[in-house]
């Protein structure tokens, strides 16, 4: 089975499910691909493609879709979740997690405020910025696919930089599959 991904406002979608049961990724990059899935060979050259060389770090490495996904998983993107326990926002981040993405606050606050945190991951665009900066540091291949994509990133959001690779509860990845399998169709992956 192949999918072919198609090129659409500088994202390329390519998607896998977390359980590995079929291949869907979400990624981002500059030149269109064609997936291939469950060890099928290239449809051109009836070989398997060279391993590509780590991606250079990107500014903002979680795209948009994959931003959403996450979201959507964390607490069905609701923008009047706020803090419950020691999770605050629709990404449901925590304090710790804030600091490691580098204490990112509104405009006109300090990271040193009593309410910074709190501040930041209840507003939307700086919650979504505290994703993408705890990505730049934590970003890695957690279901060694030999890519960093937004599967990884999910993982990543929701077992933490150093757990990536244990197991992902199951109604989260089901949350992730199920929002991944929709921006493919979404974003133009035609499965074939």
């Amino acid at each position: 089975m192949m999918i072919d991904v198609m090129r659409r406002n500088k994202i390329n979608c390519i998607y896998q499910p977390l359980n590995h049961s079929s291949h869907w990724f979400a990624t981002i990059g500059d030149n269109e691909r064609t997936i291939l899935s469950n060890g099928s060979s290239d449809r051109t050259t009836g070989s398997h493609p060279p391993p590509q060389a780590p991606p250079a770090p990107l500014e903002n490495p979680v795209t948009d879709a994959c931003l959403s996904c996450i979201c959507e998983a964390s607490s069905g993107c609701d923008t009047a979740v706020r803090c419950n326990g020691d999770v605050c926002g629709m990404f449901r981040i925590t304090w710790a997690y804030w600091a490691d993405a580098g204490k990112p606050v509104q405009q006109g606050d300090s990271p040193d405020s009593q309410n910074a945190y709190a501040n930041c991951v209840n507003e939307p665009y700086c919650a979504a910025n505290t994703v993408q900066g705890y990505m730049r540091k934590f970003g890695q291949d957690c279901n060694g696919d030999g890519n960093i994509d937004c599967f990884d990133h999910a993982i990543i959001h929701k077992l933490g930089g150093y757990n990536c690779k244990n197991q992902v509860p199951i109604v989260y990845q089901s949350k992730i599959d199920e929002c991944i399998q929709r921006k493919a169709i979404e974003y133009g992956a035609v499965r074939q």
